[in-house]
């Protein structure tokens, strides 16, 4: 058995493609002792829904081969599905974004249709979570250190922070006996956790995420727009390659076929009778807030920045 390449895994884990007697899989690697809150139990609930959502969308889910332990990791084993892309670098590539909105849409719909039974004040739960502890957690830190930001960028911060503080707590409020509606979802559906199999023109989800406080398909939604609308990928590569402002969010350097890609699936999803346009602004904006309590170990600067950019999601002065 031989490593043939690795591919890109997420924070905690190690995923590579193998290669032994002819055949060639996905390996996906979770460390058995460091991190395991975060690493090897939100692995296993991947697992998991992995398991689950197959019986419902067998097409747009590869099975698992099998698991097991290698020295100090676990792993389980998925097909390798050689001549494809992830959903943004197949956009970025130039296969028709219509004909991957049209297909994201109808698994979305296909998961929205597997209905269940809705939890009253989940959403809340949810943001108080995701939303308001996040950004509780950064206003701590810019009031203790400068460490990581200018005089200037911490004032502004602190400012946005502090000022939108009230009109969160007000929208938590509202939504605290809200029954979103809850279904079978993907749970991280960024354009960079599914897959365009070139040779069947279709869609693979990957990196499937079970730990979610209330199971809605707009937080699906949420997370495609945080791949599309605020190109969340192209961003991460940026702050990369060279210095920036934390309270200057770069879209001009977007590419326009991520903003028409956006548009014509918002145009198409919006018709459906559970978009709610203020839960998904919500949403979003939470997909950028609950990512800093990683970032601000291993990047605070870019954490911050996507803090900001929460701000701006939600119109912050």
């Amino acid at each position: 058995m031989s490593v043939i390449k690795e591919l890109k895994g997420g924070s905690l884990s190690k995923t590579v493609v193998l290669a032994a007697d002819g055949q060639q899989w996905v390996r996906k690697y979770i460390s058995t002792g460091q991190d395991r809150e975060y690493g090897l139990v939100r692995w296993q609930s991947q697992l998991r829904k992995i398991q689950y959502l197959r019986e419902r969308l067998p097409e747009n889910i590869l099975p698992v081969l099998g698991a097991g332990r290698d020295q100090s990791t676990y792993y389980y084993d998925i097909p390798y599905i050689e001549n494809s892309d992830n959903l943004y670098e197949a956009i970025m590539n130039g296969v028709s974004y219509t004909d991957i909105a049209d297909k994201v849409i109808k698994i979305i719909q296909m998961m929205a249709s597997a209905s269940l039974d809705s939890i009253p004040g989940s959403i809340s739960v949810y943001l108080n979570e995701e939303l308001i502890r996040p950004m509780q957690h950064a206003h701590a830190i810019l009031e203790a250190s400068d460490q990581f930001l200018s005089s200037p960028e911490r004032a502004y911060l602190g400012d946005r922070l502090k000022n939108i503080a009230p009109q969160l707590e007000q929208l938590i409020q509202k939504y605290s006996n809200y029954s979103v509606p809850e279904s079978i979802t993907h749970g991280n559906f960024t354009l960079e956790n599914a897959i365009w199999d070139y040779e069947k023109n279709s869609i693979i989800l990957i990196d499937l995420y079970a730990e979610t406080y209330c199971e809605t398909i707009l937080g699906d939604i949420s997370q495609i727009y945080q791949s599309s609308k605020s190109g969340y990928e192209i961003v991460t590569e940026l702050l990369s390659q060279s210095e920036y402002s934390v309270t200057e969010y770069p879209y001009h350097q977007l590419p326009k076929v991520l903003e028409n890609f956006t548009q014509y699936f918002e145009q198409k999803i919006s018709n459906e009778p559970w978009y709610n346009t203020e839960l998904i602004t919500l949403l979003t904006a939470s997909q950028f807030t609950r990512m800093f309590p990683f970032k601000i170990v291993k990047d605070p600067r870019a954490g911050f920045l996507f803090m900001n950019h929460a701000l701006d999601l939600l119109g912050a002065k």
